[in-house]
């Protein structure tokens, strides 16, 4: 049961990689970071990434918390497993999505854009 839940998480992350495999460019490197600029538009690009990574696994979580609780049964451990799991990812998902707006807002006040 666990490896078939592992194989469909796997499956279900590496979808968009297998999907983006199409791209003909392949970036040679990147620009050397020379100012405070520079250096929050890489953090932001870093963060983005983050969010992103959360908010996968979080649905993720979800859909293991679907899985569990459809094959559960009668048995109530299993069903407490699998309400646990869905609280958790749905607060993976409020996190992440509070978490990728806080810096467009932080910048909006800050420099007015």
């Amino acid at each position: 049961m666990y490896k078939l839940l592992s194989l469909l998480a796997l499956a279900v992350l590496f979808a968009p990689a297998v999907a983006s495999a199409q791209v003909t460019t392949i970036p040679t490197g990147t620009a050397p970071i020379t100012g405070i600029g520079d250096f929050i538009n890489w953090l932001q690009v870093l963060l983005n990434w983050i969010f992103i990574l959360v908010g996968i696994l979080a649905v993720v979580a979800i859909l293991i918390a679907a899985i569990m609780y459809l094959t559960a049964g009668g048995n109530e451990d299993q069903r407490k497993k699998a309400g646990a799991w869905l609280k958790w990812g749905i607060v993976g998902v409020v996190v992440a999505i509070i978490a990728g707006s806080i810096i467009p807002i932080v910048e909006n006040v800050l420099l007015g854009q």
